[in-house]
């Protein structure tokens, strides 16, 4: 298994964006599956219900709010 993870903070149409190329990534050759996973350090819930409403292939996670080095070792 390969995982993706993406750390993210108020960014929401950069991330559609990433997310829109990922999905549009043929599968891995091999029979590897892939999983994606957005650990998001914002403090509204835009992030998330994009996720919810569009890309129903990433898990969200919420991020723990301390800065960017925390959010992407969360990850």
């Amino acid at each position: 298994m390969i995982s993706i993870i993406i750390p993210t903070c108020n960014r929401p149409d950069l991330l559609a964006n990433c997310l829109d190329l990922l999905a549009a990534e043929p599968e891995i050759k091999n029979g590897l599956s892939v999983e994606v996973i957005v650990t998001d350090d914002s403090k509204d819930s835009r992030t998330e219900l994009l996720i919810a409403e569009k890309y129903s292939f990433v898990k969200w996670v919420n991020g723990p709010k301390v800065g960017p080095a925390a959010n992407r070792n969360f990850g």
